[in-house]
């Protein structure tokens, strides 16, 4: 029998995000980051190891940040120069 509904697919599920060769160019390039654009590389890293949106970012606060408990509050985003909620 036929599924009544359909599995989504993306042209990105036959491989790999990234091929290993793009994924060292672009851990070399933030690497380098360091050096001439720190605060480019602290944003960047900031999003993928939490998977926060680059408008959830822009209007983290120091307030969000708890030190006594692990991970960030995000309560917030910046679209189009207004502050709003989260998706």
């Amino acid at each position: 029998p036929k599924a009544w509904m359909s599995r989504e697919t993306a042209p990105e599920e036959g491989r790999a995000w990234w091929t290993p060769e793009e994924e060292a160019k672009a851990i070399a390039t933030i690497d380098a980051w360091r050096a001439t654009d720190p605060r480019a590389r602290l944003t960047v890293v900031t999003q993928i190891l939490t998977g926060t949106r680059f408008s959830e970012l822009r209007a983290f606060e120091k307030r969000d940040l708890d030190l006594t408990a692990p991970g960030l509050w995000v309560r917030r985003s910046i679209a189009r120069r207004s502050l709003g909620p989260t998706k």
